[in-house]
C-alpha cells in the first residue's frame, strides 16, 4: 500500500492540536491546584480574650454526678460557644477542654470506653486524647496533633457551678 504524503496542514494541525492539548492541561491543573489548595482547614485559632470569668451551673447534668463523669455543653463565651467537655476527675475537681481536634479542627465526640481506658477518638483521622484530662495519647494518621486547649476551672460545691475562666 502506498504511503500518503505529510502535508504542511497536516503539520500544523498536529503541532495546533499538541499546543492546544499542553495548554488545557496547563490550565486544568492550575484551576485543580487552586482549588485543593482553597480546601485547606484553617488551623490558627483566634485569639481570645484573657481574665474572664464565667459561672456555669452543672447540678441539673447527670453525667457530671459522679467522678470519671465527661460531658458535653456550650458554655457561653468559653471555647468560641462552642461545645466544650467537662470532665469530673475528683469530687471537687473538674477539668473543662475544647472538643475541636487539634489536627485538622474535627469536632470529637464523647469519649468511648475500650479495654477499661477512658478514652476520645477522633473521627477524622484517629488521633486520641484522654478523656480525664485533653491530652494526646496517639497522634493521628501520618500526622501530629497537640494536646486539647483547656480552661481553668473551679468548683463551687454550695452552689454546684463551675467557674471557669478563659
Amino acid at each position: 500500500m502506498p504511503q500518503t504524503p505529510i502535508t504542511d496542514v497536516d503539520s500544523r494541525r498536529a503541532f495546533l492540536h499538541s499546543a492546544l492539548a499542553v495548554a488545557g492541561v496547563t490550565l486544568c491543573a492550575t484551576s485543580v491546584a487552586s482549588i485543593l489548595a482553597s480546601c485547606e482547614p484553617d488551623e490558627t485559632m483566634p485569639t481570645l480574650p484573657k481574665g474572664e470569668v464565667v459561672r456555669f451551673p452543672i447540678g441539673s447534668i447527670t453525667e457530671l454526678q459522679t467522678v470519671g463523669g465527661i460531658a458535653a455543653t456550650v458554655i457561653p463565651g468559653i471555647n468560641f460557644n462552642r461545645d466544650v467537655f467537662i470532665a469530673r476527675i475528683a469530687a471537687s475537681s473538674f477539668v473543662v477542654f475544647s472538643t475541636v481536634c487539634t489536627h485538622q479542627g474535627c469536632p470529637l465526640p464523647l469519649p468511648a470506653n475500650a479495654d477499661g481506658a477512658t478514652r476520645i477518638v477522633c473521627p477524622c483521622h484517629a488521633a486520641e486524647y484522654q478523656a480525664s484530662s485533653g491530652k494526646i495519647t496517639r497522634q493521628p494518621i501520618g500526622d501530629t496533633a497537640t494536646d486539647l486547649p483547656t480552661f481553668a476551672a473551679s468548683f463551687e460545691a454550695d452552689t454546684q457551678t463551675l467557674v471557669v475562666s478563659v
